[in-house]
This record gives C-alpha cells, sequence and structure tokens, in this order.
C-alpha cells in the first residue's frame, strides 16, 4: 500500500471540493435558491429599507449575503458585508474599512487621522449621500453599541439599506422599520443537496459525485440532517478515507441524476456558469494573467481611458504573424508553449484596482472641464 499525502489528486480533484467557504465566484457554488435570490434582488432595485434573511444554523445565510456583495461590486449600489459577532470597535472599523476605495485602503488612510471619539461622524459624512446596502451576517449577536450605530446609519442616510442574517426574528427588529425581506430558508431536499456535491466536485474537475455513489450520498444527507455545512464536513472526511484506502472504479460514481437534479443543473449552465470554468480553475491553481497598463488620449476623444487587453492583443497578434513569416523563410514556428512568459508579479491585482481608480477620477475631472 503507498502512502497517501495528496486525497484530491488521487481522486481527480484539483483541489477540495468540500471548503465551507470555496474560492471563486460564489454564484458557481449555487444548484438552488433561485427564489431566494429574486427576493433579494427585488429588494435592493426597491431601495426597501430593512430586511430579515432567516434560517437555522449552516443554512446558506453566508453565502447568500456573499453572492448579494459580490452582485453589487463595482455598481452603483455598494455592499458592505458585516459580520455582527464581533465587538463594536471592530465592527465600526470594518465599516468604516468598507465604505474605502482602494486608493484610500492602500496610501492614503483618512481613518487614521481621526480621533476616536469622532469615528462613527466620520462614517456618517462619508455615506450620507450615497446608495448602499449592509449585509450583516451574524446579527444576533450585534452588540448594543453597534446597534445603535445601524439604527443611526438608517436616520441619517436615505440611500441606506440593512439586511440581517439571523437564526429566528426577534421584537427588537421591530425597532429597525418594517421587514419588507421576509425570508426564511427551508430545509434542502436530498436531490438540492446531491446537486450541492455534484457542482462543488465538477467545478474541481471530478466526475459527477465520485467517489459516493447514489447511496453512499443518502447516507452521508441521513448524517448530516440535511445540513449542507455538515454534509460537506462529512463528504470531505470519508473522501479522504476512501483515498487512502483505495478509490473505487470511476464507473461507479456515475449515477443518474434525478429530474430535480438535471433542471438544477441545466439552469446553472444557462446562467454562463459553465463558461468561467477556466477562470474559476486558474483562480483555483494561484495563477494570475499578466497585465499591462498604460493612460491613452486619442486627439478626437477627450475621455482618458485605460489601454490594456486591447494592446496585448495587437502585442499576440503581431507575434503571431512574425512567426508566420519565420516558418515562410524555412524557420521553425514558435508554440505558444514555446514563448517566453513573464510572471505577474505579487499584488497585481491590488495595482490594478488603484489605476482603475485613478483613471475613473481623472476622467471625472477631464468631463467637469469640459461643462
Amino acid at each position: 500500500m503507498a502512502f497517501v499525502l495528496d486525497w484530491q489528486k488521487r481522486l481527480g480533484y484539483k483541489t477540495d471540493p468540500f471548503v465551507d467557504l470555496p474560492q471563486g465566484k460564489t454564484a458557481d457554488f449555487f444548484v438552488d435558491r433561485e427564489a431566494e435570490r429574486a427576493a433579494l434582488n427585488l429588494f435592493v432595485v426597491k431601495q426597501s429599507r430593512f430586511g430579515l434573511l432567516q434560517g437555522s444554523q449552516s443554512s446558506g445565510k453566508t453565502t447568500l449575503l456573499r453572492w448579494v456583495e459580490e452582485q453589487l461590486r463595482g455598481g452603483q449600489v455598494r455592499a458592505l458585508l458585516l459580520d455582527g459577532s464581533v465587538g463594536y470597535d471592530a465592527f465600526l472599523d470594518a465599516t468604516i474599512s468598507a465604505t474605502l476605495n482602494p486608493l484610500e485602503k492602500r496610501l492614503l488612510k483618512p481613518q487614521a487621522k481621526v480621533v476616536k471619539a469622532a469615528r462613527e461622524d466620520f462614517l456618517i459624512h462619508r455615506i450620507a449621500d450615497k446608495q448602499f446596502i449592509i449585509l450583516v451576517d451574524n446579527a444576533q449577536g450585534l452588540e448594543k453599541e453597534s446597534k445603535a450605530l445601524l439604527k443611526r446609519i438608517l436616520a441619517s442616510c436615505a440611500g441606506a439599506q440593512l439586511i440581517f442574517a439571523v437564526e429566528r426574528a426577534l421584537k427588537e427588529h421591530e425597532e429597525y422599520g418594517e421587514d419588507a425581506l421576509g425570508l426564511t430558508l427551508e430545509e434542502m431536499d436530498n436531490d438540492a443537496l446531491i446537486a450541492l456535491l455534484r457542482q462543488r466536485i465538477a467545478l474541481v474537475g471530478g466526475d459527477g459525485t465520485y467517489p459516493f455513489d447514489e447511496e453512499a450520498c443518502k447516507r452521508l444527507i441521513a448524517t448530516s440532517k440535511r445540513n449542507p455545512r455538515k454534509l460537506l464536513v462529512l463528504a470531505r472526511e470519508q473522501a479522504i478515507e476512501i483515498s487512502v484506502k483505495g478509490p473505487p472504479p470511476r464507473r461507479a460514481s456515475k449515477t443518474a441524476p434525478s429530474e430535480k437534479a438535471v433542471r438544477i443543473g441545466k439552469a446553472t449552465k444557462a446562467k454562463g456558469h459553465g463558461d468561467d470554468q477556466e477562470e474559476t480553475d486558474e483562480l483555483q491553481s494561484g495563477k494570475r494573467r499578466w497585465l499591462s497598463f498604460r493612460f491613452v488620449k486619442d486627439e478626437d476623444d477627450p475621455v482618458i481611458r485605460l489601454a490594456g487587453d486591447e494592446e496585448q492583443e495587437e502585442k499576440q497578434a503581431g507575434a503571431v504573424a512574425k512567426d508566420a513569416e519565420h516558418a515562410k523563410g524555412g524557420g521553425r514556428t514558435r508554440k505558444a508553449a514555446d514563448r517566453p512568459r513573464k510572471e505577474p508579479e505579487a499584488g497585481a491585482s491590488e495595482v490594478e484596482d488603484i489605476l482603475q481608480f485613478i483613471m475613473e477620477e481623472i476622467e471625472a475631472n477631464e468631463k467637469r472641464k469640459q461643462r
């Protein structure tokens, strides 16, 4: 018997599919909750003020809040995802940090210049005229001062929206206003939970629910008592045990999905999640595409823009043409794998965020000058 360390590789996985909060797009890991996501969408669009997202522990409240934050990222409505289980000072710091742009977070740090007693006023001043939604996970753990801060934000900021993720509604929640969301997460059935396993495994290059057959999946679901988080923990433990003892033949994992599982899979594919597989794999493997930036301004176009992907594509097309010319002269055309590739430097994404912010500020300034 060989000693096993990389259990994922032995099962054909690129990485661990059973982690609680996986990397990549949260939408890729949904297999259901269509009605709940639509309700959250309507809450934001209607600019409702306060809402409750109820559900038992590990029912998926955190994942839904992460989905809302990701969907609104970079849009006209800002989403602030916060943890209500931390103390007031940490909660206030996290709220302020969520309002900062990349340049302020990395370089300017305006919050550091504010005395402790004036931090709430600083926060209110920054967000008073903006449209944003505060998503509070574990809201049942909010301290008295944190609750007072949120009430002050709702009273002072006309564009503020607030959603609490809680296990159950309490009388004190009425102090924030009417519950315009009224959303309770129901228990997921067997088909949805099997589809959850199938989706997780597929995203890391696995096959169906391998190494679990249909009966094994049902046993896992029964043992977890339909708790998605516990199901993933149990699946991980058993997958490791199976990989060490010797994984079963691949054909054993090819179970026929139920009608609902097929419907869920089709809905996921229709949303374009399959198209994102390459990007998800790239993020999980730690690889990142090299980006170069240059500010350009055409004579006929007064708006400054950021040159990046188009310039890279032109360079690549030029390299291909050069290789073709070289081949005509009797030389060997280089394959893409033969060409030297410049590795990305650390912190490239942070630089990209800051440069994008600077570009937007310059463009806005140019427009103001033209008025």
